[in-house]
């Protein structure tokens, strides 16, 4: 039997629900409500939805003034922020709305949070823009912390994330003013993108022993920040992640962390990065207008996106034998750039690698090249000769 046409499903989305029943059933075989699927529905007084729902989404029952009953299955994981808003059935929850084990909202006006036992996910915005919010204590079992879970939250000054927590998404503390120290658990291994960003009176970090990437942004502008401990597992760190931290500006020319060249501060025009030197982080010279000529060892085995992206006076470049990519934008817009030397072992060079690089007039590939990106070379109006592998 086929479902009613007042279920719009697209495969197993169910994208609109049109009809004007009080009391809905969705059809089996659904796995997400769609974003807005019964935004605005003025009858609906309860939906049950099917077992196999996995996602409800964005604004899906947002609006819908009489909806007081929702029945939830057990195979539900992900909901998404403002599903509910200004629904009856959010009005007539607790302070603290929790379904299948995920906070969905705290709704209340408390300084000092306890997140009630069970709860093993944190959702998105749950918190966002709390102001009374001082401290929260997460139980035990809690693993993930949404995408701007706490938010703008700028009385919150004590948080402790208990061992356990494995994902720590987007902006999950940015703009947290009152944040003064954090110390991240073992169980996390990264500090996803502005993760704490703005969090202006942040003082100290602690970083787990199993933290291997802190993305970009995700500690910009911590004005106050000076003491970050770093784990030996540390790998990999975006552009911009301490940009305006008291730690940057203490660090010298060389600002290196476990191997990695996070970002270079000098005013000289002939840079040699330090040999030892595994990984340059994204945009790491980036728009370093008194920088000549730069040599990168052999050592260096990964160049971030945007390296040296803007680099106005930027003349001529030595790529080293452990190089393997020049990845995306790295030399782009570097518009006095005439002299490239290639090792034979790189592979790829990535798309608009040397984009708009208006002074390249020629250059040899090696041999050992295998891939040639988008417009790598786009915009290189000087470049009359390319010597192909």
């Amino acid at each position: 039997m086929k479902p009613s046409t007042k279920f719009v499903i697209h495969r197993d989305v169910l994208a609109r629900y049109t009809g004007k029943e009080t009391h809905v059933t969705v059809p089996e075989g659904v796995a997400v409500i769609g974003a807005q699927a019964f935004a605005d529905n003025k009858t609906v007084e309860s939906v049950v939805l099917p077992d196999g729902v996995e996602e409800i989404g964005y604004g899906a029952f947002q609006n819908c003034a009489k909806l007081k009953e929702i029945v939830f299955p057990a195979s539900l994981k992900k909901l998404h922020y403002g599903a509910f808003e200004q629904s009856l059935w959010l009005q007539e929850q607790p302070p603290a709305v929790v379904v299948n084990h995920i906070l969905y909202r705290y709704r209340g006006s408390e300084a000092h949070v306890v997140i009630p036992d069970g709860v093993t996910a944190i959702g998105r915005g749950a918190f966002y823009d709390s102001h009374t919010l001082k401290s929260v204590t997460f139980p035990a079992g809690v693993r993930e912390i949404g995408q701007q879970a706490f938010y703008a939250c700028t009385s919150l000054k004590t948080v402790n994330i208990p061992e356990g927590v494995a994902k720590m998404d987007i902006e999950a503390f940015g703009r947290c003013q009152a944040l003064r120290e954090v110390t991240l658990p073992d169980s996390l291994e990264t500090v996803e993108v502005a993760a704490f960003r703005c969090c202006e009176s942040l003082r100290e970090v602690t970083l787990g022993s199993r933290v291997h990437t802190v993305c970009a942004q995700a500690f910009a502008g911590c004005d106050a920040l000076r003491t970050i401990r770093f784990p030996d597992s540390l790998r990999a760190i975006g552009g911009n992640a301490f940009s305006g931290t008291a730690w940057l500006a203490a660090q010298p020319s060389f600002a290196v962390v476990n191997r990695i060249l996070y970002r270079y501060q000098g005013k000289e025009a002939e840079v040699t990065i330090p040999d030892g030197i595994d990984t340059v982080s994204d945009g790491a010279f980036a728009e370093c207008n008194s920088l000549v000529s730069v040599t990168v060892p052999d050592s260096v085995t990964d160049l971030g996106q945007r390296t040296f992206k803007e680099c106005r006076n930027l003349r001529a470049v030595t790529l080293g034998r452990g190089i393997r990519t020049v990845g995306e934008s790295v030399f782009a817009n570097c518009s006095k750039l005439t002299s490239v030397s290639f090792p034979e072992e790189l592979e790829r060079i990535e798309d608009h690698a040397f984009a708009y690089d208006n002074a390249l007039t020629e250059v040899v590939l090696p041999r050992g090249l295998k891939v040639l990106g988008d417009g790598a070379f786009q915009h290189c109006k000087a470049l009359s000769s390319v010597s192909l592998p």
